[in-house]
């Protein structure tokens, strides 16, 4: 089936009654946040023309987890082929992003879209065993990251002119192979990351409510002190001492808040 880089950036061109344009404007604003991040490579295999993109994640918790997506574009037919561009070319893609990998990787497989010397870094159940759950229908569609990594293909404006992409090749199809990690890899990789962030997250929070807890405790045994020099302690009942303390404690509390930054998410 032809399958080209603007069937890739046209995600929902077969659902009538879709919003398009309000997904396809929170993708750009996605890429916008991102693009200076993002890295890339090209390089020569055979008479096709490969790219390797990098896309860092998108998720707070996973900012140094990068994304390997390649595109190896080819000519369909010999007036294709013998044109001045790479507009015209069909593509061949890999990803290891895990909603690529359960989502797409069985549908792309079955009609022949997968690059075949990235086959071996794929996981094997994900290529035979449809997507029953995340892709019942065996759609040949683009998730986020494979869309804001076609997006960046297309504005680096290099498809337009072989001439120009040839320009930028800086490695090879050897290099992208062994630098590329094996989908299961990535996935177990990011995991790790996520979890080490949650329970990161979750010590910090701790410890400021360990340092919330210290210094209520400190400022009520202060004014404690207080009122014993003062000889007042003697003077209050315990029932008033103990709501002026607490008292003290609110208000310590509301002023370490209206000093403190807010955090906007």
């Amino acid at each position: 089936m032809a399958f080209t880089l603007d069937s890739m950036l046209n995600p929902f061109k077969d659902m009538p009654g879709f919003n398009k344009g309000l997904f396809l404007n929170i993708y750009r604003d996605k890429y916008l946040a991102i693009k200076d991040k993002i890295m890339w490579g090209t390089c020569k295999s055979g008479n096709n023309y490969v790219v390797h993109v990098r896309i860092p994640s998108t998720d707070p918790l996973c900012e140094k987890v990068y994304y390997d997506i390649v595109f190896e574009f080819f000519p369909e037919s010999e007036k294709v082929a013998n044109s001045r561009s790479l507009d015209d070319y069909s593509v061949l893609m890999f990803s290891n992003c895990p909603s690529f990998t359960f989502s797409f990787t069985y549908a792309y497989n079955k009609y022949g879209l997968i690059i075949d010397w990235l086959k071996d870094k794929c996981i094997p159940k994900c290529l035979t065993d449809p997507a029953v759950m995340k892709n019942p229908r065996t759609a040949i569609a683009t998730d986020m990251k494979t869309w804001l990594a076609a997006y960046h293909v297309q504005q680096l404006g290099i498809l337009h002119y072989k001439s120009k992409f040839e320009a930028t090749i800086n490695t090879n199809v050897t290099a992208i192979h062994k630098n590329i990690l094996h989908q299961y890899t990535m996935l177990m990789y990011r995991q790790k990351i996520h979890d080490t962030a949650v329970e990161r997250r979750k010590n910090d929070k701790a410890a400021h409510r360990a340092q919330q807890r210290f210094n209520d405790y400190r400022e009520t045994k202060d004014y404690e002190h207080a009122l014993e020099r003062s000889g007042m302690r003697n003077k209050l009942n315990p029932v008033t001492a103990s709501r002026r303390i607490a008292k003290v404690a609110r208000s310590a509390r509301s002023a370490r808040s209206s000093r403190s930054p807010r955090r906007h998410r």
